[in-house]
């Protein structure tokens, strides 16, 4: 079980465009999230989720964000500026690959960050993968992002489900997938947003 440091805090201040958390250099970042919540399909008696060591989940960006990595590739996961941003906290930047899972919320599930896989091409979206570092995942939450704010974007900053089964999925630790999407609720998100995403999954294997 992954050890929680300390009193981690999200504060979006959605007037400001801006996010702040209590770590020790009072960052404010540019970049936020939203979470996904896990329930059940009605047709599960039982959780799907048992045994989930690996959680994808893929999002759409819309056109604000399309807009603001065509306009700004130094902000892309390899670019200049970017690569803080997505990376660990040792980059000095934002540190999203520490940060997602770092202390989190209430209700939020310990984790860790594997990978950010972002594409910019036709259908441009960004893949978090997690690892899940406890047994229950059912009505627990994971932080999706990072996501930049209004204020860096210029644009309300807007996600989409890609519309298929594989948009929330999660394997087992020999990567054989357990579980899909059956539905989810709502179908968009905003950075920051206060609600979370429902995802309804749908058991695999037994």
């Amino acid at each position: 079980m992954k050890l929680r440091s300390g009193a981690f805090r999200w504060l979006v201040v959605m007037s400001l465009g801006s996010v702040s958390v209590g770590c020790a250099d009072d960052m404010v970042l540019q970049h936020g999230v939203f979470n996904l919540e896990f329930d059940r399909a009605a047709s599960e008696a039982e959780s799907p989720y048992t045994g989930t060591e690996i959680v994808r989940a893929t999002w759409n960006y819309d056109a604000c964000l399309r807009g603001f990595y065509d306009a700004n590739p130094n902000y892309s996961a390899t670019g200049v500026d970017g690569e803080s941003v997505f990376g660990g906290y040792d980059l000095g930047g934002e540190g999203w690959k520490d940060r997602l899972c770092d202390d989190p919320e209430e209700g939020v599930a310990e984790c860790e960050v594997l990978e950010f896989r972002q594409s910019l091409t036709s259908g441009a979206s960004l893949t978090v993968e997690y690892r899940v570092l406890q047994e229950r995942l059912e009505n627990w939450k994971l932080p999706f992002g990072p996501l930049p704010v209004e204020a860096l974007a210029g644009c309300t900053p807007v996600v989409s489900r890609p519309g298929t089964r594989q948009d929330v999925v999660g394997t087992d630790d020999g990567e054989n997938q357990i579980w899909e999407t059956s539905s989810l609720n709502p179908a968009m998100a905003t950075t920051g947003q206060g609600g979370e995403i429902v995802i309804n999954a749908t058991r695999l294997v037994d």
